[in-house]
């Protein structure tokens, strides 16, 4: 794909974008490639490591991993490594003694040096798309729909159902000021038709958390991200690679991502985990 790019596997694709100058394996854009690629990558390392035991496919999954992040141009990439390594550092200081010189020292600084040779280079992409009113407004949109869909929560705490669209575009249109007074230009197009949609199409949070909590209210979220709480805690016990991989499972359907089929199928072997302590991937 790096060698026939902008225009790699053309006749795979029927909906994509032509010419597209990033990684994105068959998807419709890059950043779709990310969290089929960790999901993959969390049952390939398992299955390497707990089923076979074979130490070249562990280092061998890894290091495509690694060239991965290194090739990708998604930014929501490195916005879910940064969160998993925030959340991962928080759990891990409650044992920092035992685990200062073992762990958290060799990860902090390897992080330090994937910061270092990659920084220069993100920030000027996140500078040139805050200067496209097009892309900043998918983050406008992404933000302002997740807190839209937070503050519908608290007003409905049961949640609305699947009368949620009605009540939805009433407070995006009540909150919609607090965008539309800003200094920035922030590319509302998409919201504005958001607000103004007669047939409800595409109308939804740019979160799988955020979409859930206006079916179920902000005491169904509560529930369920205390669940996942406990799920991650048992495997921060058992099992650090299904820590890690719940913790980007959390990140990714919370901030970035909708429950797609890798989340459910996530979910699915995480509560298979639970009963049976181990994958069903013999």
């Amino acid at each position: 794909e790096l060698k026939s790019s902008p225009y790699a596997f053309e006749f795979l694709h029927e909906t994509a974008i032509f010419p597209y100058w990033r990684i994105r394996l068959l998807t419709t854009e890059s950043s779709y490639t990310t969290l089929p690629v960790c999901f993959f990558f969390v049952l390939s390392l398992y299955y390497s490591k707990y089923i076979i035991n074979n130490k070249l496919l562990i280092y061998l999954n890894i290091s495509l991993f690694i060239y991965f992040i290194s090739i990708t141009g998604a930014k929501s990439m490195a916005g879910l490594l940064g969160c998993i390594f925030i959340l991962w550092y928080f759990y891990n200081v409650r044992n920092f003694k035992k685990k200062l010189v073992k762990v958290i020292v060799p990860v902090t600084i390897i992080m330090g040096l994937v910061l270092i040779i990659y920084l220069d280079d993100f920030i000027l992409r996140i500078g040139s798309d805050l200067s496209s009113s097009q892309t900043s407004g998918t983050y406008a949109t992404r933000l302002y729909t997740l807190f839209v869909s937070f503050i519908q929560g608290i007003k409905n705490p049961l949640g609305c159902g699947s009368t949620y669209l009605y009540y939805f575009q009433q407070n995006l249109k009540e909150y919609f000021y607090i965008l539309k007074n800003s200094s920035f230009d922030l590319g509302l197009n998409e919201l504005i038709g958001f607000i103004s949609s007669e047939t409800g199409k595409s109308v939804t949070v740019k979160s799988g958390l955020g979409q859930y909590n206006l079916y179920w209210g902000i005491l169904g979220t509560v529930y369920f991200l205390w669940n996942f709480r406990r799920l991650i805690n048992y495997f921060y016990k058992k099992n650090q690679l299904l820590f890690i991989s719940a913790l980007s499972c959390l990140v990714s359907f919370t901030l970035f991502y909708g429950f797609g089929s890798e989340t459910m199928l996530m979910i699915f072997l995480y509560l298979y985990y639970l009963r049976h302590d181990k994958l069903p991937l013999t």
